[in-house]
């Protein structure tokens, strides 16, 4: 509503885009925890499917009647409004989450990941472990996220994992 306080929103995105992975994978040591504090080395592996989920971004944009009264429009991004989404002098703000829910887009694809694993204590019951690696995502067609950027169909990223838990 009007009257209410605008919603922070990320300026030209176009999509959300979220994904599923399903996959299989393989832990290597290269060395033994020779001793109660020792540390293991090794490296995971693994590859599958991914399920990417396109979102339409919703935005609040002020829109001015042919009386001159104000009044809020929540869209999405189109060809049509191409120009008034990247026009920060009406936008409110964001829609919020549910706006889209009906329009997710799936896009099949698939990813592999490749990790250094380093696990600490082989005689412990309780697990501390650290793995770092690259995963890479490759989708059958490009995702459109930003509006005034490249779309891209494959997607590589870093990541570290901190891993705590319970022998049995």
């Amino acid at each position: 509503s009007p009257n209410s306080q605008p919603h922070a929103y990320i300026y030209g995105k176009q999509n959300n885009f979220y994904t599923l992975h399903a996959g299989l994978g393989k832990k290597r040591f290269f060395s033994e925890k020779a001793e109660r504090n020792g540390v293991a080395i090794g490296m995971t592996y693994s590859g599958g499917v991914s399920l990417g989920l396109a979102k339409p971004y919703y935005l609040d944009l002020i829109r001015v009647n042919a009386q001159g009264s104000y009044s809020l429009s929540t869209e999405r991004y189109t060809e049509d409004n191409a120009r008034d989404f990247l026009n920060s002098e009406i936008i409110y703000g964001s829609s919020g989450f549910s706006y889209g829910l009906d329009r997710i887009q799936p896009i099949p694809g698939a990813f592999g990941k490749i990790a250094l694993h380093l696990d600490w204590g082989a005689f412990d019951d309780f697990i501390r472990a650290f793995e770092g690696g690259i995963m890479v995502e490759g989708y059958y067609k490009k995702v459109p996220i930003m509006i005034n950027q490249p779309n891209q169909a494959v997607f590589i990223n870093l990541y570290a994992a901190l891993q705590f838990g319970q022998r049995k």
